[in-house]
């Protein structure tokens, strides 16, 4: 399983919304490359974020049902 999908997995499988250091943690990667993996789910449109202040928070996307 690539560092792709072992971040998908967690956001699939915890199914609330986690800070970058929670992914990294669950997923076994250092927190530079969840980062950057959940940043490209972003942006494949296949996760989301919440920003406040300089925190963020991601989690699967809801599919449009």
């Amino acid at each position: 399983m690539g560092n792709k999908e072992k971040v998908c997995s967690v956001l699939e499988r915890e199914k609330d919304w986690m800070s970058i250091v929670q992914v990294a943690e669950k997923s076994g990667l250092s927190r530079q490359t969840a980062s950057k993996y959940l940043w490209i789910l972003t942006a494949d449109g296949k996760a989301e974020i919440r920003k406040f202040a300089q925190a963020q928070t991601f989690r699967v996307k809801e599919s449009d049902a």
